[in-house]
């Protein structure tokens, strides 16, 4: 059987992809953008003492590999052995429907980041402190504190990246936007002066940081409510 998780929320696709893996005690590993037809041959025909299944988890076989004779020969070889094997595929994003076709008869898992939570990051400007607190108890609702604290960072640190030319050059998530999502992000940071961003996004490390340590003072969601009360 062939399981393919995929999706633009990474964390809750990762912690799934984790749980799965847990199940089989003699599960091998591949990287997607490395993987060659003959690993995946050698890794199905090659023998084993103790198990009978050949169990395998590949990593970004769609995200790393562009559409062709490559990739065609990988995915035929899974095909070939998805009835007496478990097959993981984890995507570190949303993959086409195009390719989930190449694999009929997987089962898909996605996880999307709720639509919401792009209004939530777009009325994070000064002077916006209590719809911004309403969005966020909105979202909330079927959203887990910790993607939202993680949407968070990562936009503060993209407003402070598009007000620098060298930060920007040094950001993943800029270097790949489209020009109208620049200048998106310029105009939602002309509402902030640098140190003010600066501290903000000071601040939300703070907390993504205590959270991890185990010593944030207060539960999540009151820290991140007492921060967007300052914005």
């Amino acid at each position: 059987m062939i399981t393919i998780i995929h999706g633009d929320s990474v964390s809750q696709s990762r912690e799934y992809f984790f749980k799965i893996k847990e199940a089989f005690k003699n599960l091998s590993s591949l990287e997607g953008q490395s993987i060659a037809k003959e690993d995946l041959v050698n890794f199905f025909s090659g023998g084993n003492l103790f198990y009978e299944e050949k169990n395998l988890s590949i990593e970004n076989l769609f995200s790393k590999n562009k559409s062709g004779k490559n990739l065609d020969q990988l995915v035929a070889v899974l095909i070939d052995n998805e009835k007496k094997s478990n097959i993981i595929l984890w995507e570190e994003k949303e993959i086409s429907q195009k390719n989930l076709n190449l694999l009929p008869k997987a089962q898909v898992h996605i996880f999307k980041i709720p639509k919401l939570i792009f209004n939530f990051l777009d009325s994070i400007k000064t002077g916006n402190g209590k719809n911004i607190i309403i969005i966020f108890h909105k979202l909330l609702e079927n959203t887990p504190v910790e993607i939202i604290l993680f949407m968070m960072v990562r936009q503060l640190r993209s407003l402070i990246a598009v007000t620098s030319v060298d930060r920007s050059n040094n950001i993943e998530e800029i270097q790949k936007i489209a020009p109208w999502q620049r200048e998106k992000l310029q105009r939602q940071a002309a509402f902030f002066d640098n140190e003010k961003l600066i501290t903000l996004y000071n601040k939300l490390y703070s907390i993504d940081l205590s959270v991890k340590t185990g010593a944030l003072p207060v539960p999540l969601v009151t820290a991140i409510d007492f921060l967007l009360i300052d914005i």
